[in-house]
C-alpha cells in the first residue's frame, strides 16, 4: 500500500511496529522502523519529535509548553515533543510560516 505524506497526521513506533495515523481517520501499520521512514522525507515534511513519533508540520496547529511540550495536530491528538527536539522543531514551523 502506497500512502501519500500528505495523509500522514503522525507515525507512533512500539518497538516492533509504527503505526501511520491517517487525516481520514485510518491507520496503517508497518514493521519498518520509524528511522526508516524518518530517512525517507525532509525534517520540513516529517519532523522526529520524540524517539517514538515522527510528525507531519502541514498538520500542525498548535504547539505548548506542558512538560516539556506538546503538538497539537489538526485532528486533536496531541502528541509529546523531547526538550532536545523542540529548538529545531520551532524552527521548522518558522520556516512553514514564511512559506
Amino acid at each position: 500500500m502506497v500512502i501519500g505524506f500528505e495523509q500522514v497526521l503522525y507515525a507512533k513506533s512500539d518497538r516492533t511496529y509504527v503505526t501511520f495515523h491517517l487525516a481520514n481517520g485510518k491507520k496503517h501499520i508497518t514493521t519498518q522502523s520509524l528511522q526508516y521512514y524518518q530517512s525517507l522525507l525532509p525534517e520540513n515534511i516529517l519532523f522526529r519529535v520524540h524517539i517514538s513519533y515522527l510528525v507531519n508540520i502541514k498538520h500542525i496547529k498548535g504547539l505548548s509548553s506542558w512538560r516539556g511540550g506538546l503538538i497539537t495536530l489538526k485532528g486533536g491528538s496531541e502528541i509529546p515533543i523531547t526538550y532536545r527536539r523542540k529548538a529545531a522543531f520551532s524552527k521548522i514551523l518558522e520556516g512553514q510560516d514564511r512559506q
